[in-house]
């Protein structure tokens, strides 16, 4: 059995609402990214070259450093 019709096989068991229209949307908006291109302007990629840089340099925080940073920032407003 592949991953699809295991998947299809687990959702007809499924009987709360929410959580198949959950689903639904999740497919929904797959479906709709399908074929679709991303247009990056230059200040996106620019931005992305940049972090790019930053890692390979080593520049770079742990989720750990982000959180008590932002937890910090926040407190501060």
């Amino acid at each position: 059995m592949n991953t699809k019709e295991k998947l299809i096989n687990k959702i007809t068991h499924i009987d709360d609402e929410s959580i198949l229209e959950e689903i639904m949307e999740i497919v929904e908006l797959e479906l709709e990214m399908i074929g679709d291109e991303i247009q990056l302007t230059n200040e996106q990629k620019s931005f992305i070259d940049q972090g790019l840089k930053d890692i390979e340099s080593g520049n770079i925080l742990t989720n750990d450093e982000t959180k008590k940073m932002t937890k910090e920032w926040l407190k501060k407003r």
